[in-house]
C-alpha cells in the first residue's frame, strides 16, 4: 500500500507539471454569494440544503449549519437597488445606487406593471477558516430586505472604525441567520456582530484580493437570479432598481 503524507510536508514541487498550461485570469473567476436559505429556495425545495442555513451560490457548498455563524472579514461594499415584482417576486432588475437615483421610492410601476424596489448592501468578504487553510477566495454578501437591518449595522461599524481612520477589514464579524415571522410567514434573517481584530496574515489576504475586485477583475456570480427565471440586468426604473433568493418579507 503506498505511503500517505499530509499535502503540507509534501514536496508539490514535483508536482508542477500537472499544472494545465492555459493562464488563469482573474477574469474567469467568479466570485460566490453567500446565500441564506428560505423555504422558497430552490435547493431547499430540491432537498440539497436545510432552512436558515448559509451555502455558497457555487457548489452549494454549506458555510454555516442552521442558525449558526461563520467569521467574516468585510472588506469592500458597494450599494444597488433590486426590483421586484409586487405579484410573484419575480426580478425585473439591478443597477448601482447613486446619489441621483438615492431616493427611488418603494413602489413603482415599470412597464405598466408594479414594482417593490429594494435597497441592497452587498460585502465583498474572507473566511478566516480559508485563510487559516492556505487557501482562499472571496465571497459576496447581500443584505437587503429584512436582513437589511444586518447590513447597516456592519455600516455603522464601517463609519465608528473610519472616524478612528481604520478600514473595516481590521475587524472579523461573525455572519449567522435566525428565525423570524411576520403575517406573511415565517423565513431567515441573517445576523452580524463584531467579532475580534484581524491578524497580519488575514489583512495580507484582505489587501490581495482587494485589489482584484477593485480593478473589476473578477465578476460576482448571480446565478441566484436564474431562481426567478430572468436575465439579469433587465428593465428596470430609470432612477432604481434590487434583489435575492427567498421570498421577500
Amino acid at each position: 500500500m503506498g505511503k500517505v503524507m499530509k499535502r503540507e510536508t509534501m514536496d508539490l514541487t514535483q508536482y508542477q507539471g500537472l499544472m494545465d498550461e492555459t493562464p488563469v485570469d482573474a477574469k474567469d473567476f467568479l466570485i460566490p454569494k453567500l446565500l441564506l436559505m428560505q423555504s422558497t429556495s430552490t435547493a431547499v425545495k430540491e432537498e440539497k440544503a436545510r432552512v436558515g442555513e448559509i451555502r455558497g451560490s457555487v457548489g452549494l457548498s454549506k458555510i454555516a449549519e442552521k442558525e449558526a455563524s461563520v467569521e467574516i472579514i468585510p472588506f469592500s461594499v458597494y450599494k444597488t437597488w433590486v426590483t421586484l415584482s409586487k405579484v410573484g417576486n419575480e426580478f425585473i432588475g439591478q443597477v448601482p445606487l447613486t446619489p441621483a437615483n438615492a431616493l427611488t421610492p418603494r413602489e413603482a410601476i415599470v412597464n405598466g406593471k408594479e414594482v417593490l424596489n429594494y435597497e441592497a448592501l452587498n460585502y465583498y468578504c474572507l473566511l478566516p477558516s480559508e485563510i487559516a487553510g492556505g487557501m482562499y477566495t472571496p465571497y459576496v454578501v447581500s443584505f437587503r430586505s429584512t436582513s437589511y437591518m444586518a447590513g447597516k449595522a456592519l455600516e455603522t461599524h464601517r463609519a465608528k472604525l473610519a472616524e478612528f481612520k481604520k478600514p473595516l477589514p481590521f475587524k472579523t464579524f461573525t455572519l449567522g441567520s435566525a428565525p423570524r415571522k411576520n403575517d406573511k410567514g415565517s423565513f431567515y434573517v441573517f445576523t452580524i456582530a463584531e467579532a475580534r481584530d484581524t491578524t497580519e496574515q488575514e489583512l495580507d489576504a484582505v489587501k490581495h484580493w482587494h485589489n482584484i475586485v477593485k480593478q473589476g477583475a473578477a465578476k460576482v456570480d448571480e446565478s441566484d437570479l436564474e431562481e426567478r427565471n430572468v436575465t439579469p440586468g433587465g428593465a428596470a426604473p430609470s432612477s432604481s432598481a434590487t434583489v435575492e433568493t427567498g421570498e421577500e418579507y
